[in-house]
């Protein structure tokens, strides 16, 4: 039986109950590339009317399941029509019916776009539907672990209880939940063979009124199935494929969360890495309503692989990409053509705080003390994402100042108008205090583990002191002391000397022993024997951490790669820990010289080596940011469609096209980094400048600071 209406429009969902007969009305939006299932014990009755309506009747009879229908899927009749060659006895079957529909919150044409992609609008639209399509009343949530994540990085606890979802559980969790009969049920889980035996279990013993299943990916008719004959209460409402796969970290970054991908070896992906990062991307595809060109990294058998294996999910799910843009180019790059990015310190206030505090789906921890960090609800850290450190403590004074001054008003309440006026500005206060309180604890943590760290050293030599400022006037929430530290512009450092005024340090003031600063000159001059000196004295610097001390050999190894080997021995018996010689053969053989194709340095570009020559004569702007990730010049190389056949594949039937791309998704075997993400938000700022440029999306298996990137590559010699 397969049966296809011509729907369109917004999501509604209406329960009308005559009798012992439920009808069910679902007005949902779907486009050839959205299929409907319908599942055993199954009967179908169609409604033809012209308002794009569905119409599933359920008999109240309990009866004989028909074994033979099978879970159909529903082909596209271009006519809008659904056929039904008997539906006054399907009407009276003793069997139930529901469909699985796959859907997209950009069917419609005034979603499709501001020509700039936001994954976690996209997400958070999905969770919106999910949420609607199960109607009023209360509900509760039950998720998987990584749906869990998906879900709390997109909406808070907040938001979702004002849509009536006032329980949070997960299926996995293996604890034992109580039954609670008057509330509906929204799964939103990932179709794995054990979510699907748990949901299994779930539906034969039913602890709630009503289930609105939503899988994140494609499910199996067979699957299906199982489900259906698992519902014998009849207690499944809805069953729907949504598209989110990945946990979306802000508006072009996702994260498939997988840490170690690799099956303890430097070249192979596990089978279950390799199968996950397909799914995530098709997931994204399909969110996206994209199919895209497909490009690959030709050194790399893990890109190779996984290019691959998306192509065949496309031509196989062809129904699926239909309706999609072809206006997109899908770059699949490794990460040990660049493992320089994640092994530096960073000075933009995101990648800092993932890098000395470690993000957790957005949430840092701080003395005890757990923190959300949310663009789209915290303004502060929405303008300062990319900032540098001086920067953020600049703005950080000036947020502290404008709290004083509206603590201060709040004071002098002496009339019904002010009374009036406390009461509306109140919430406005009471989350202005909230912020305040978050930003200074976590700047003052990140400044204190800089000078900790020995990363960054700065003398004002107007008088031979670290500047120090202590805050304690702007509210009964906090006293702390603070060192503002922050990179070094071209004239200038800010610093906070006291709370009316911003001092300048002349840049003269650095001392040559940061951690840091000899990071970025090792890897930009290439200078051997000054980072070599410079690194036997930071190894022996009390201040210098084991962490530090690893990376600064990580890095000099890989820079000064068919070097003196008595150099490098010799700095590995200097250090603190037995591992550091394991690791490092690891790494050489994971991302060393002979396996890069890229040039990685810039030793053999002539127009990198013109540029660096230049730059040592005007000097440098930040010495802290002199690094550019590689992801750039690939970037640039992709617009101007410039990828070289020799270093770059191209799926059979999903390669070289002459359509204009307009967007670029690059998703990284082993890992990303902030660093990288911040290059792709200032891409997508030129986009806004220079509508002609194409956006772009970056998705991976992991989101790295230096602590996980070396234990990814240390899992590989286990």
């Amino acid at each position: 039986m397969l049966h296809f209406g011509d729907f369109s429009g917004g999501i509604a969902a209406e329960d009308v109950r005559t009798g012992g007969l439920q009808e069910i009305r679902l007005c949902v939006p779907l486009s050839k590339s959205d299929r409907v299932l319908f599942l055993p014990p199954f009967s179908y009755h169609s409604s033809p009317v012209p308002g794009q309506l569905l119409s599933i009747r359920e008999s109240g009879r309990q009866g004989e399941k028909q074994s033979s229908m099978g879970a159909c899927c529903c082909k596209q009749k271009k006519d809008g029509a659904s056929k039904n060659t008997d539906s006054s006895s399907s009407r009276h079957r003793t069997t139930k019916q529901r469909a699985t529909t796959r859907t997209s919150p950009f069917t419609d044409s005034r979603l499709l776009w501001f020509k700039m992609v936001d994954v976690l609008d996209t997400v958070r639209l999905y969770i919106k539907d999910m949420v609607h399509l199960a109607g009023p009343q209360m509900k509760i949530m039950l998720m998987d672990k990584e749906t869990t994540s998906i879900v709390s990085c997109a909406y808070g606890q907040n938001e979702m209880m004002q849509k009536e979802v006032y329980i949070f559980e997960r299926i996995d969790n293996g604890v034992q939940r109580e039954p609670i009969k008057y509330l509906k049920c929204i799964v939103y889980i990932r179709p794995t063979p054990d979510n699907l035996h748990l949901l299994q279990e779930e539906l034969r013993n039913p602890r709630y009124a009503q289930y609105y299943i939503y899988f994140s990916n494609i499910v199996s008719k067979a699957d299906l199935k199982m489900l259906a004959e698992a519902d014998e209460q009849e207690t499944v409402r809805d069953v729907q494929e949504f598209f989110i796969d990945s946990i979306a970290l802000s508006a072009n970054l996702t994260s498939l969360s997988i840490p170690r991908p690799y099956d303890h070896t430097v070249t192979n992906m596990s089978v279950q890495s390799l199968r996950r990062s397909a799914e995530g991307l098709i997931g994204l595809l399909l969110s996206l309503k994209k199919r895209p060109q497909i490009r690959y990294q030709r050194s790399s058998e893990d890109a190779t692989k996984l290019a691959q294996k998306v192509g065949e999910v496309i031509r196989r799910e062809a129904q699926l990409f239909e309706e999609t843009v072809a206006d997109t180019l899908l770059l699949v790059i490794d990460r040990f053509e660049d493992p320089v990015t994640p092994l530096l310190n960073q000075w933009t206030y995101e990648a800092m705080v993932h890098e000395l505090l470690t993000f957790k789906q957005n949430c840092v921890t701080v003395e005890g003390n757990k923190y959300v960090l949310n663009e789209r609800d915290d303004e502060f850290y929405a303008r300062n994402i990319c900032s540098n450190f001086g920067e953020i403590g600049a703005n950080c004074k000036a947020l502290i100042q404008e709290y004083q001054q509206k603590a201060n008003t709040h004071k002098n309440v002496e009339s019904i108008a002010d009374m009036k006026q406390f009461v509306e500005e109140y919430p406005q206060f009471r989350k202005m205090s909230g912020s305040v309180s978050k930003h200074v604890a976590i700047i003052g943590e990140l400044s204190r583990l800089v000078g900790a760290h020995n990363l960054l050293e700065v003398i004002d030599v107007l008088n031979g002191v670290l500047h120090k400022t202590r805050v304690k006037s702007f509210g009964p929430y906090m006293a702390r002391d603070f060192l503002f530290l922050s990179h070094l512009g071209p004239f200038a450092v800010p610093l906070f000397e006291d709370h009316s005024h911003f001092g300048l340090i002349p840049v003269r003031a650095l001392t040559g022993g940061a951690v840091s600063e000899l990071e970025q000159s090792m890897v930009v001059d290439g200078d051997q024997a000054r980072a070599l000196d410079r690194l036997k004295a930071l190894i022996v610097h009390p201040k210098t951490t084991t962490l530090d001390i690893t990376r600064l050999i990580m890095l000099y190894a890989l820079r000064f790669e068919g070097a003196n080997a008595a150099d490098l021995r010799a700095l590995v018996q200097k250090t603190r820990s037995n591992d550091t010689a394991d690791v490092l053969l690891t790494l050489l053989k994971y991302a060393g010289a002979s396996r890069r194709r890229g040039d990685l340095f810039g030793s053999a570009n002539p127009m990198e080596i013109t540029k660096r020559f230049i730059k040592g004569l005007k000097g440098v702007e930040n010495v802290y940011t002199q690094h550019v990730p590689v992801l750039q010049q690939y970037l640039e190389t992709a617009m101007r469609g410039r990828l070289m056949d020799s270093h770059w594949g191209a799926v059979s039937g999903e390669g070289v096209s002459t359509a204009r791309i307009d967007h670029i998704i690059v998703f990284v075997v082993g890992g990303t980094t902030f660093a990288e993400s911040a290059l792709v938000r200032q891409w997508n700022e030129r986009r806004r400048a220079q509508p002609g440029l194409p956006s772009v999306t970056l998705h991976a298996t992991h989101v790295h600071n230096t602590t996980s990137f070396i234990e990814q590559i240390s899992a590989m010699r286990q």
